[in-house]
């Protein structure tokens, strides 16, 4: 079995890491609550989505189950990221709500076909969808917040 022992400056480093590494993730888990709790207004039915500018309001919740974190920790830094879980159904929608798109129309059809509600509707287009971010208000509204679990005045 080998055996590691670290000097001064490396023991240093490491318990700075490990200090650094749970504020981040305690940052995360913070900014990912309030992430969550954004998308989670009511709309069901689907007849009063959100407004441009505002966070999308909830329906099956299939956005705000795949809100999630990640950190990184390498030799000299802790890294944290929020987003949307790469491998879920709501990624690809997810940066539609966020930054926006151009107009949908049908790929294979003459017209687009869905249900809002009991109702069905029929269009040759939909859209522009302006953007309604979630992401980036959680951490411009919260810098502050944010910051201070990662580096507390003492």
């Amino acid at each position: 079995m080998a055996e590691v022992r670290l000097t001064g400056k490396e023991q240093v480093m490491k318990r700075a890491l490990d200090v650094l590494e749970a504020r981040m993730v305690k940052a995360c888990a913070f900014a990912v609550g309030y992430c969550k709790r954004s998308v989670s207004r009511g709309n069901v039915t689907g007849e009063n989505p959100s407004a441009p500018g505002e966070p999308p309001k909830l329906r099956k919740g299939i956005l705000a189950s795949n809100i999630g974190y990640e950190t990184i920790r390498s030799s000299n830094r802790v890294s944290g990221y929020i987003g949307v879980t790469k491998a879920s159904k709501a990624n690809e929608y997810a940066l539609y709500l966020e930054l926006g798109r151009g107009p949908i129309f049908p790929k294979t059809k003459k017209l687009l076909k869905f249900k809002i509600g009991n109702r069905w509707i029929s269009k040759h287009s939909v859209g522009p969808m302006e953007e309604r971010p979630f992401l980036r208000p959680t951490i411009i509204n919260n810098r502050r917040k944010i910051i201070k679990i990662l580096a507390p005045e003492k």
